[in-house]
């Protein structure tokens, strides 16, 4: 995102200008909005009073565009120092905004993992990862596990090379984040996984509210 703040002074022989230009990141909405109308409004606010004062003589105009005599470096002054904490401000909700988590996405999460063996095919390490998933079912938020093979299709988008494929499914996205670091998953991987497969492809599917609406009863 980029926002855009202007500050200008059109008093003859003493014109001053001024902008802001800040890139940030991905900032929620709401933070977007907050920030602008602050700045905006710090801004406004000191050189509106200035204006008033005389430095840039709106009454004078009036008066048959006589300007007051104005010290040139007031103006400047009395408008970096708000558009300054503008800046800060803005760069604080910022990085408030990026340091806070990621909410989970609400809705049932299926976590698929595709295997492919050290030495292809062999069913003694096939049957032993299978054994060794079950005690992943007493994580919770797992909600069931199931285990398959690739079934042989001769289509050219069908990849069935791999030997054995973990079917999760989770009651919500922090379930399976929970899942990710559960000491019984850690220990799984590095006992069980790591020896027996040379290659792994996970897909993460969120399902759809209309999904979970059509499966209820």
């Amino acid at each position: 995102m980029v926002s855009h703040v202007r500050c200008e002074s059109r008093r003859p022989g003493h014109p001053w200008r001024g902008a802001i230009t800040i890139r940030t990141k991905r900032t929620p909405r709401s933070t977007q909005v907050f920030a602008t109308i602050t700045a905006v409004y710090i801004i406004i606010g000191p050189l509106r009073n200035a204006l008033r004062k005389g430095h840039a003589g709106l009454d004078g105009v009036a008066r048959g565009g006589q300007y007051p005599r104005v010290n040139a470096k007031a103006l400047p002054s009395r408008v970096v120092t708000p558009m300054l904490a503008a800046i800060l401000l803005f760069a604080a909700g910022c990085v408030a905004a990026r340091q806070s988590p990621a909410r989970p996405t609400p809705g049932l999460v299926q976590h698929v993992v595709l295997c492919w063996l050290r030495e292809p095919r062999n069913a003694a390490d096939r049957e032993a990862l299978i054994d060794a998933s079950q005690a992943l079912t007493d994580i919770p938020g797992l909600l069931s596990l199931r285990t398959g093979t690739a079934l042989p299709s001769e289509r050219p988008i069908v990849d069935s090379s791999f030997d054995l494929a973990l079917i999760m499914t989770f009651t919500d996205e922090a379930a399976m984040r929970t899942y990710l670091n559960h000491p019984l998953h850690v220990t799984l991987v590095e006992t069980q996984v790591r020896p027996r497969v040379a290659r792994l492809l996970v897909y993460d599917i969120l399902e759809t509210p209309a999904d979970a609406e059509r499966e209820r009863p």
